[in-house]
């Protein structure tokens, strides 16, 4: 093993870097003078309790979490392995809950594989909770929804909701995601797309406009986003073949 992989698998490492970056996440939003565009969404859902899927680029899901007005009622999609349990612990300590892989607790869903994540969620939703998706996680390519997210949203009946956010200061790492990690005491902005539904007995071409619409909305609304803030954005990683369907 190497020498990093050996020191990431120290739980005592791994609960500090839970910790700080749970807290320091924290410390960015509170300190963070947000707006709030298409508040309208948000708000509906949690006051006729509705469940919903939100859709967020994994480039930003650092504080997409907090986009949700009551963060507690939604569950993210975490990957498995050593760093998703590092993220999933992040996100627990940011009050959401996680889907992954057997139930430990009533805050964490953990069946095994694709299918039983597939499962967890449609339970959540049928519960009337949300639940939160990188359509384009955890591999990429980047800013390119998946067809995933339109079979959770074609099996359960449940709207895709596109959300996403920009911060005016930030750094970008260069990662597959060119992952955003917002700074302190910034200015901020939401943006929440229109809901996009798809018929349980849409055929693959119906399904594929879907997918298309959930992406092509996730990318315009930020760059809107990223506008409003004055940063450049991001651009999608160029497609050499379709996204091929789960």
């Amino acid at each position: 093993m190497k020498p990093g992989k050996r020191i990431l698998s120290n739980s005592f490492v791994q609960t500090f870097l839970v910790r700080t970056i749970s807290t320091y996440l924290r410390f960015v939003h509170a300190t963070t003078k947000w707006e709030t565009i298409n508040d309208d969404v948000p708000q509906k859902i949690v006051r006729e309790n509705l469940p919903g899927i939100g859709a967020g680029w994994h480039g930003r899901m650092a504080l997409l979490g907090f986009s949700f007005p009551r963060p507690e009622t939604a569950f993210a999609l975490i990957s498995q392995g050593r760093d998703g349990e590092i993220m999933a612990r992040i996100i627990e300590m940011l009050g959401l809950g996680t889907v992954r892989g057997s139930a430990k607790a009533a805050h964490k869903t953990r069946p095994k594989g694709g299918v039983g994540a597939m499962r967890a969620m449609i339970r959540l939703l049928d519960q009337g909770r949300r639940v939160l998706l990188t359509p384009d996680g955890p591999h990429g390519p980047r800013m390119r929804a998946k067809h995933g997210i339109v079979a959770l949203a074609r099996h359960s009946g449940v709207p895709v909701y596109p959300v996403t956010y920009a911060v005016r200061n930030r750094m970008v790492v260069r990662s597959w995601d060119r992952f955003i990690l917002p700074l302190p005491f910034n200015h901020g902005v939401f943006i929440w797309g229109k809901p996009v539904r798809i018929p349980h007995n849409a055929d693959k071409k119906e399904q594929e406009k879907a997918r298309r619409l959930i992406e092509d909305q996730l990318n315009a609304i930020t760059r809107q986003a990223d506008e409003i803030v004055g940063q450049t954005t991001i651009e999608p990683d160029l497609l050499t073949h379709p996204v091929r369907p789960v």
